[in-house]
């Protein structure tokens, strides 16, 4: 930027962005010439005004509520409508658009004419700034530094050309250019840091232009990431105070539970029980009218549902809670009992007290806060607080005050001459980013107006980019061939021509260097982390748990963090109520519990369902609705149980069976405990039976691998602590919705329908019991051999190929050989990061793994594993 001759007196018109680099160069250029002044265009604009206007928006809103509308009349109040028609009449004033220009050619536009002309009565800078620059006889001392101007900036220029003043060119050069496509916006944000890196570029000889701010993230990963000092020349972001402000004020408007829960995400509540108090509030639908005494009074109520760990949990949380009510209590009641325009002050005036002033930008916040309230205060009511509240919010963007390190910016905020330009998101998307009008103002509707015209902005706004590209000495730009969305994407129509040559694929590394980090403990850790008493201590899941992660089952059963107790109703507690309906049914009937009538059942389902209504209150619709749809899921279910039970020789004796076993693995001990569903006996058999809300399967591999022990070990604890010998251990499922049972069925080209005896039967076969039978003396179990799924007989009654019937004593030792192997990694303190599966685990906020799908090697087995059946190769290996 060069200024070879400049005059005293002179205005400098330039973007703000720029005016401290401006002043640095004009100190050497100039030697000192005097009372100059820079400013910028709007800036210039302020200074003709000789009344202030900066109520301007609420008296335009309060003029619009006044006016009788019919086609309007829905969405006056809506502050998205006001802030569009507001903006058009404004443009009015600053275009001169007459009023015969407006359209009216129906009753819609008609009224919202009316509704323009009633507005531009409203008094308002842009028609005071308008005549004022029309009254300006000589302007020559004023300078333009030209720059990408807006549509409006553009037409303010042109006044003042008229009128002698003088415009600086941007210098344009002839740069290097290089033009390149990668696979996403990441990439691309790559390719410009490796490119810094590997031409030893100076960060404060390169600039950066996005044409999408959605770079944003991505380049403060990638540049910190690479240690590359950058700036960005604005930046929006959520601003804490103006954050804690509006999340008070809207408490004020709406005092329910979500924005009591928000209140301490902000600046003036903090409290190391907060998270409990937001839990509780949410959960359970509490405000502060609210006596938080709700689970002491109702959580017991659903000990059949609910466990006692979880119980106590809840009792804790309402307890915390309790305390940080207590704690804001009082200031929220005064904020409360406030009108609107005193709970304005009162939450400023709260705001100083109780925040942290850490930087220069939250003073001045409170101005900016303070000066909008002394802007709105007089105008302040129901139908403008809105409006208040979204001219705060916009507050939130800001510039950058030092600008340090590669500069970076947007197409439409030009940054300094460097010696590298790079361009990101050159797609005909993005680039050039020009916006035609839409919405109620279209560019159809201000076609015929004094508007500047459609071709006349882009072919200037397009310039303007163009222009923007041609200031460094090398210009490289890039686009993403695909968006966040999987689209492919072409690049801009302006850029190729501009560039004059096509994208070629950046030449980024295939697969960057991966770092893993040991989490390996030392050996001597082992026994003091998970041996206690001579024993491995835990239950089967637990256990399973560590297969499948051992870093999960370190942090939950080493370190003893435990997830978030659970607060809302979901379909877990769903499943914890259908067991406890069989368990009662079974426990009240014994083996006539199939027969239950659907006055028993809906009984017993409503009594649960009540209890667990008083404790999670905001579901009781739901549950209220559920109940329906349950008594018809269990009524299906106990009509196949009840023919199975016929079938069945077998007496249901134990329910909720817990046992507590010592397990000798080796030269260690493993002190297994849990809850077996049901225990079926007679006198010289046992089986096993667990429930499943969803359809489950026993898979030989996973049982090697240790990722599936529960039936095995249940099979365990059944034959050694019943001294029975075991059928087998089998999954049933309640889920009656997932059969994929076919209503009809094409064959050679005829539909054929399915009767009910075939839907019966199709039903039949989905809900068998699904798991390992361990005895030939299988039929006790089931006589008719139709109820237990993997058996099958030929015609002369030998058994199917398909058909597996497991040796008790090898499974026993599988078990025993997956523990021991589970025991020799605890010992050694293995807890590595390598999990099977990462769904639905809660810890990934600790462990930040992004990666899962290792395997585990299986233990050996041989023909011994089966008593009937043939071990297949595969499952050998």
């Amino acid at each position: 930027m060069r200024i070879e001759t400049i005059q005293e007196h002179t205005i400098i018109l330039a973007p703000s962005y720029v005016h401290k680099q401006l002043r640095s160069e004009l100190l050497e250029q100039t030697n000192a010439v005097a009372n100059l002044s820079i400013m910028s265009v709007d800036t210039y604009l302020a200074g003709l005004l000789r009344h202030t206007y900066d109520a301007y928006i609420y008296q335009c809103y309060v003029k619009l509520q006044d006016m009788e509308l019919t086609y309007f009349a829905g969405v006056k109040e809506n502050t998205d409508f006001v802030n569009e028609v507001v903006s058009f009449v404004d443009d009015v004033h600053f275009y001169g658009i007459q009023d015969e220009q407006l359209k009216e050619s129906d009753v819609y536009l008609k009224e919202l004419k009316d509704i323009i002309l009633t507005l531009k009565e409203v008094p308002c800078a842009s028609k005071e700034q308008m005549l004022a620059l029309q009254q300006i006889e000589d302007a020559k001392h004023i300078l333009i530094m030209d720059d990408f101007a807006s549509a409006r900036h553009r037409y303010v220029y042109n006044i003042l050309q008229s009128k002698g003043a003088s415009i600086q060119p941007t210098k344009i050069v002839k740069p290097k250019k290089s033009f390149y496509y990668v696979l996403n916006k990441k990439e691309e944000c790559e390719a410009v840091a490796r490119y810094i890196i590997q031409h030893d570029i100076a960060a404060e000889q390169a600039k950066l232009t996005m044409c999408d701010e959605s770079y944003q993230p991505f380049l403060e990963q990638v540049l910190d990431r690479y240690k590359i000092p950058h700036s960005f020349q604005s930046v929006k972001k959520k601003n804490r105070l103006i954050f804690s402000f509006t999340s008070l004020l809207a408490y004020y408007l709406q005092p329910d539970s979500e924005h009591l829960a928000a209140l301490f995400e902000t600046e003036v509540f903090i409290s190391s029980k907060a998270e409990a108090f937001v839990s509780y509030v949410r959960s359970f639908n509490k405000t502060l009218d609210d006596d938080f005494d709700h689970i002491a009074h109702h959580v017991d109520e659903t000990k059949h549902i609910i466990d006692e760990k979880t119980r106590s949990n809840f009792k804790q949380l309402e307890l915390d809670a309790r305390e940080v009510k207590i704690e804001v209590q009082e200031t929220l009641e005064k904020l409360l009992a406030c009108s609107l325009q005193e709970a304005v002050l009162y939450i400023e005036a709260l705001l100083v007290e109780q925040s942290s002033f850490q930087t220069l930008e939250d003073v001045q916040t409170i101005r900016q806060i303070r000066t909008e309230i002394k802007i709105a205060y007089a105008y302040l009511n129901e139908k403008t607080i809105a409006l208040f509240m979204e001219r705060l919010e916009a507050l939130q963007t800001k510039q950058t005050k030092e600008m340090v390190g590669m500069q970076i910016g947007s197409l439409s905020q030009p940054l300094k001459e460097t010696d590298y330009h790079f361009v990101l998101g050159a797609s005909a998307s993005c680039f050039p980013g020009f916006a035609a009008n839409s919405g109620l103002f279209s560019e159809n509707y201000v076609k015929q107006t004094a508007y500047p015209s459609l071709e006349e902005r882009y072919e200037m706004h397009v310039k303007q980019a163009l222009a923007s590209l041609q200031t460094s000495k090398h210009v490289l730009v890039f686009y993403a061939t695909s968006g966040l969305d999987g689209k492919v994407q072409q690049p801009s129509l302006e850029i190729e021509t501009f560039m004059d040559k096509p994208a070629k694929p950046y030449p980024l590394p295939f697969s960057m260097k991966s770092y893993t980090v040991d989490t390996n403990l030392d050996t001597s850790y082992g026994e003091a982390l998970f041996k206690k008493d001579g024993a491995y201590h835990g239950s089967v899941s637990s256990f399973e748990m560590y297969t499948n992660c051992p870093y999960k089952y370190f942090l939950r059963h080493g370190l003893h963090i435990y997830e978030e107790a659970k607060s809302p109703f979901d379909s877990a507690t769903t499943g914890t109520l259908m067991h406890y309906i069989y368990e009662s049914l079974t426990r009240t009937f014994g083996k006539d519990y199939a027969s239950a009538s659907v006055h028993d059942v809906s009984q017993l389902i409503a009594k649960e369902s009540e209890a667990l209504a008083k404790l999670y209150v905001q579901d009781r619709a739901r549950l209220q609705m559920s109940q329906k749809r349950l008594l018809s899921s269990v009524m299906d279910n106990l009509a196949y149980l009840e023919s199975f039970e016929q079938d069945n020789q077998l007496m249901p004796t134990e329910f909720e069976h817990r046992f507590d076993t010592v397990i000798p693995v080796g030269d260690e001990k493993v002190h297994l405990r849990g809850f077996i569903d049901r225990l079926d006996m007679n006198r010289d058999f046992i089986s096993v039976i667990d429930y499943k809300s969803s359809a489950k399967k026993l898979d030989l591999k996973d049982v090697r691998k240790g990722i599936k022990l529960q039936l095995p070990t249940y099979l365990y604890v059944a034959h050694q602590n019943f001294a029975r010998r075991p059928v087998g251990a089998y999954y049933y499922s309640f889920q009656n919705g997932k059969q994929g049972t076919q209503y009809a069925k094409l064959n050679r080209g005829k539909l054929e329908c399915q009767d009910d005896q075939q839907r019966k039967e199709n039903f039949e076969k989905s809900k068998k019991f699904v798991g390992w039978t361990t005895s030939t003396d299988f039929p006790v179990m089931d006589a008719s051999e139709s109820f237990i799924d993997g058996i099958g007989r030929k015609k002369d009654g030998t058994f199917s190929a398909a058909t597996k019937i497991y040796n008790i004593e090898a499974v026993e030792q599988l078990l025993i050989a997956n523990l021991e192997r589970i025991v020799e990694q605890l010992r050694k303190a293995k807890i590595q990061i390598e999990p099977i599966s990462c769904n639905y685990c809660k810890y990934q906020d600790i462990c930040h793994n992004r990666k899962d799908g290792y395997d585990r090697d299986m233990l050996p087995v041989d023909q011994d594993i089966y008593i009937v059946g043939k071990l297949k190769e595969e499952e050998s290996e």
